[in-house]
């Protein structure tokens, strides 16, 4: 009987460190290093894109970045919010773009990550705030 109630307090600490630590984690926010990929699978990416929708090649919106998201995605409007909180200090400029109007192939590979932020070199997944935003820019 001592034994398991032993076993038990251990798990139950083991439980209460494990939570803390995940607190820790999300009151100290996303980091950019864990969510930002930049490689040249970007371009490729971005090519297939625009094969997909030849709007997004278009000089108007070939350098811009792009929103990946999707009708009723509220962590999507969250991330607008963060981008246009971004315009007022920034000159910058995005294109929204609906995943949901990609081939299924496409669309599957953003799924599980929109919302999605596309540089012309640069690849942000969510969660990010405006600090991961400006480390973006630069």
């Amino acid at each position: 009987m001592y034994q398991s109630s032993v076993n038990t307090a251990q798990s139950i600490s083991l439980m209460v460190i494990t939570i803390a630590k995940k607190a820790d984690a999300l009151e100290q926010g996303p980091t950019i290093e864990n969510n930002m990929h930049n490689d040249n699978n970007i371009k490729a990416l971005r090519a297939r894109m625009i094969a997909a929708d030849p709007s997004l090649g278009s000089t108007t919106n070939i350098d811009k970045w792009w929103l990946l998201g999707t009708s009723g995605c509220h962590l999507c409007d969250t991330a607008e919010q963060l981008l246009t909180q971004f315009q007022a200090v920034h000159p910058l400029t995005y294109q929204y773009v609906d995943i949901a109007d990609f081939d299924e192939e496409l669309m599957m590979t953003f799924a599980h990550h929109i919302p999605v932020i596309l540089t012309p070199s640069k690849r942000l997944d969510y969660p990010f705030s405006v600090m991961d935003l400006q480390q973006l820019y630069s």
